[in-house]
Protein backbone atom coordinates (compact mmCIF):
# COMPACT_ATOMS: atom_id res chain seq x y z
CA UNK A 1 0.00 0.00 0.00
CA UNK A 2 1.31 3.69 -0.63
CA UNK A 3 0.41 5.81 2.03
CA UNK A 4 0.58 9.38 3.14
CA UNK A 5 1.49 10.63 6.40
CA UNK A 6 0.41 14.25 7.36
CA UNK A 7 2.26 16.12 10.14
CA UNK A 8 3.50 19.91 9.91
CA UNK A 9 6.23 20.02 11.99
CA UNK A 10 9.20 17.20 11.97
CA UNK A 11 10.66 17.89 15.41
CA UNK A 12 12.21 15.50 17.49
CA UNK A 13 10.08 15.96 20.54
CA UNK A 14 6.70 15.45 21.75
CA UNK A 15 4.72 12.56 21.19
CA UNK A 16 2.91 13.20 18.77
CA UNK A 17 6.52 12.93 16.63
CA UNK A 18 7.23 9.78 18.50
CA UNK A 19 4.10 7.99 16.97
CA UNK A 20 4.82 9.55 13.79
CA UNK A 21 8.11 7.60 13.83
CA UNK A 22 6.34 4.84 15.20
CA UNK A 23 3.83 4.71 12.40
CA UNK A 24 6.56 4.67 9.88
CA UNK A 25 8.46 2.00 11.53
CA UNK A 26 5.63 -0.03 11.84
CA UNK A 27 4.26 0.69 7.83
CA UNK A 28 7.51 0.10 6.55
CA UNK A 29 8.41 -3.45 8.95
CA UNK A 30 4.44 -4.68 6.64
CA UNK A 31 6.00 -3.42 3.26
CA UNK A 32 4.41 -0.63 2.95
CA UNK A 33 5.48 2.73 0.68
CA UNK A 34 5.22 5.39 3.27
CA UNK A 35 5.40 9.59 2.23
CA UNK A 36 5.31 12.24 4.89
CA UNK A 37 3.83 15.79 3.97
CA UNK A 38 5.54 18.78 6.23
CA UNK A 39 6.21 21.98 6.32
CA UNK A 40 9.07 22.83 9.15
CA UNK A 41 12.07 20.10 10.06
CA UNK A 42 14.12 21.14 12.91
CA UNK A 43 16.81 18.69 14.07
CA UNK A 44 17.03 14.99 13.03
CA UNK A 45 13.47 12.68 13.70
CA UNK A 46 15.23 9.25 12.86
CA UNK A 47 12.98 8.14 10.60
CA UNK A 48 13.70 5.14 8.30
CA UNK A 49 15.81 5.97 5.15
CA UNK A 50 12.98 3.75 3.06
CA UNK A 51 10.31 7.13 3.79
CA UNK A 52 10.08 9.73 1.12
CA UNK A 53 9.94 13.39 2.68
CA UNK A 54 7.74 15.89 0.47
CA UNK A 55 8.31 19.64 1.75
CA UNK A 56 4.92 21.58 1.17
CA UNK A 57 5.81 25.18 1.61
CA UNK A 58 8.16 27.77 3.77
CA UNK A 59 6.90 30.82 3.45
CA UNK A 60 6.57 33.56 6.20
CA UNK A 61 2.85 33.81 7.06
CA UNK A 62 1.44 35.13 10.46
CA UNK A 63 1.11 32.23 13.02
CA UNK A 64 -2.63 32.21 13.48
CA UNK A 65 -2.15 31.75 9.56
CA UNK A 66 0.36 28.82 9.53
CA UNK A 67 -2.07 25.90 9.76
CA UNK A 68 -4.73 26.86 7.19
CA UNK A 69 -2.15 27.71 4.19
CA UNK A 70 -0.76 24.11 5.24
CA UNK A 71 -3.83 22.35 4.99
CA UNK A 72 -4.51 23.98 1.31
CA UNK A 73 -0.75 23.59 0.15
CA UNK A 74 -1.17 19.57 1.32
CA UNK A 75 -4.58 19.35 -0.36
CA UNK A 76 -3.32 20.62 -3.77
CA UNK A 77 -0.08 18.34 -3.54
CA UNK A 78 -1.99 15.60 -2.49
CA UNK A 79 -4.76 15.71 -5.13
CA UNK A 80 -2.10 14.91 -7.87
CA UNK A 81 -1.43 12.00 -6.17
CA UNK A 82 -2.44 8.39 -5.32
CA UNK A 83 -2.94 6.92 -1.82
CA UNK A 84 -4.27 4.08 -0.41
CA UNK A 85 -4.55 5.79 3.05
CA UNK A 86 -3.96 9.49 4.19
CA UNK A 87 -3.24 9.94 7.66
CA UNK A 88 -3.31 13.26 9.37
CA UNK A 89 -1.05 13.98 12.88
CA UNK A 90 -3.40 17.52 13.10
CA UNK A 91 -6.12 19.57 11.55
CA UNK A 92 -5.77 18.99 8.07
CA UNK A 93 -8.25 18.46 4.90
CA UNK A 94 -8.12 16.06 2.42
CA UNK A 95 -7.31 13.10 4.24
CA UNK A 96 -8.98 9.88 5.21
CA UNK A 97 -8.52 9.81 9.13
CA UNK A 98 -6.95 12.24 11.41
CA UNK A 99 -5.41 12.12 14.57
CA UNK A 100 -5.98 15.84 16.37
CA UNK A 101 -3.50 16.74 19.06
CA UNK A 102 -5.12 18.34 22.16
CA UNK A 103 -9.21 18.42 22.71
Amino acid sequence: MKIALIHRKLIFKGGLENRLRNYCQYLIERGHEVHIYYAKKKGQLPLPDSVHLHKVFATLVPKMCKQYLFSKQVKRKIKNETYDLILSLGRTEYQDAVLAPGN
